[in-house]
């Protein structure tokens, strides 16, 4: 799978996880992508998902960002997880995880 599937899905997983916990209402999960950012500090990769779910889920980007991250379930490919302004996730994947995929 390559990665950036994987980390959208695991986005997916996520958003259904702090709809569970109750940290986000009730929407239908919607297509996430994933892409490179612009720039080498804010991580490997990066979702916008939360500034496209800001409407449907009542709640600003930031917040939605943060819920997403705190309910990421673990995965050995991620290092570091971080919500940021105005509503990005970015991701930091782990040296190991890369070592091991070469």
């Amino acid at each position: 799978m390559q990665i950036k599937n994987h980390l959208a899905a695991l986005v997916k997983q996520a958003i259904t996880n702090a709809q569970r916990a109750q940290a986000l209402p009730a929407f239908p999960l919607p297509a996430v992508f994933v892409e490179r950012p612009q720039k080498k500090e804010w991580g490997d990769f990066a979702t916008a998902a939360p500034l496209k779910l800001a409407r449907d889920a009542k709640r600003a980007p930031l917040q939605i960002a943060q819920a997403i991250a705190a309910h990421l379930p673990p995965d050995e490919a991620i290092a570091q997880v971080e919500a940021c302004a105005p509503g990005f996730v970015n991701f930091t994947l782990s040296d190991a995880w890369l070592a091991r995929q070469v």
